[in-house]
């Protein structure tokens, strides 16, 4: 019983204890960053829309009050002010999905080898052999889930404030 509480505590301190504390600096854009951007206007061929639409793409040029900005999809060159900038997001490459596989494995190991535990036992003491169940199978599952959202990749955007009456300032390369 000692074991399976030690386990048990364990496990819930895999999930609440953060492994990492990183220190970052103001996210700054640069022309020619790829970012989605959230808009409710934009200028297209000398022509101003006023529709919500979200774009993806690469920023060409900051003037004073507006950005140039490559689309992917059938609009291509768009004109957009930045007060019509609702929000921002650039792209930082790509990130692991680790810790969304040990919550997943871990929930799903424990429900099951807790049930299964209890489920074989003749006796009526159920509550404990569900918890060594649980222990047991969280643990063996959380790493095997651990393993495979680290291998599945996705990517990582990063919000940023929505640009107003100025171009950000330019990071140094």
């Amino acid at each position: 019983m000692r074991a399976a509480t030690f386990l048990s505590i364990l496990f819930l301190l895999m999930l609440v204890y953060p492994l990492e504390i990183i220190a970052q600096e103001p996210a700054q854009i640069v022309p020619g960053e790829q970012v989605r951007v959230s808009v409710t206007s934009f200028i297209k061929d000398q022509t101003l829309y006023q529709s919500r639409e979200r774009f993806t793409g690469v920023i060409v040029v900051f003037h004073s009050d507006t950005m140039v900005f490559n689309s992917e999809g059938d609009f291509g060159s768009v004109l957009i002010p930045f007060r019509s900038i609702e929000k921002i997001e650039v792209k930082r490459g790509q990130k692991s999905n680790w810790l969304k596989g040990l919550v997943i494995g871990s929930i799903g190991g424990a429900l099951t080898f807790g049930l299964i535990s209890d489920a074989k036992r003749e006796d009526q003491t159920t509550g404990k052999y569900f918890l060594e169940g649980a222990a047991v199978g969280g643990l063996v599952f959380g790493a095997i889930g651990t393993g495979i959202g680290a291998l599945i990749k996705t990517e990582h955007w990063e919000k940023v404030e929505p640009l107003r009456e100025e171009p950000p300032p330019v990071k140094s390369q």
